[in-house]
């Protein structure tokens, strides 16, 4: 008798596992919507909803990384002043909150939350920027290939830079 033909041993193959990569962290500036809440003491549901009626100024959607400026935080502030001292809708504070200036919105803001006083600056305290005449030459040496020259720099380095050119375009003559 013969033994029967065992078929061979067959391993069973592990699957294996894709590694998850690890998502980029965005590293945005400003505040999420539960950070701005909080510092005026409001739920980021609040804040949401204040966006959907435009009694607050809308923030660059990003989905949940959309980020609310210092002008948000200006803006709620003034939304919860006007709440707990005038006790206006939130219709009449949408209509009184377009109709003033933002220094008028800071001093408003202030009153809630002191770090946003602005320090009082005269405008003389201001520096003035010099005006600046930044002119640049433009030197080609072939189509595609340029050199740049300040127009406020010597007349030796202009020199120079003219017998490059021409150096450099006799080369390709």
């Amino acid at each position: 008798m013969s033994d029967p033909i065992k078929p061979p041993l067959m391993r069973k193959r592990r699957k294996r596992r894709k590694r998850r990569r690890a998502k980029p962290r965005l590293h945005l500036e400003g505040l999420s919507a539960a950070e701005l809440g909080a510092k005026v003491g409001v739920s980021a549901r609040t804040v949401r909803y204040y966006t959907a009626e435009r009694v607050l100024p809308p923030a660059v959607f990003r989905g949940a990384a959309t980020r609310y400026l210092r002008e948000h935080l200006v803006h709620l502030a003034a939304i919860r002043v006007l709440q707990r001292e005038q006790r206006l809708s939130l219709h009449a504070i949408r209509n009184r909150l377009e109709s003033r200036p933002a220094e008028e919105l800071e001093r408003l803001a202030a009153t809630l939350l002191p770090e946003l006083a602005s320090p009082a600056v005269s405008p003389a305290a201001i520096p003035i920027a010099p005006i600046v005449n930044d002119v640049w030459y433009r030197l080609t040496i072939v189509p595609g290939l340029e050199i740049h020259c300040h127009g406020g720099t010597s007349s030796e380095v202009q020199a120079l830079a003219r017998a490059v050119v021409e150096r450099i375009r006799s080369g390709f003559a």
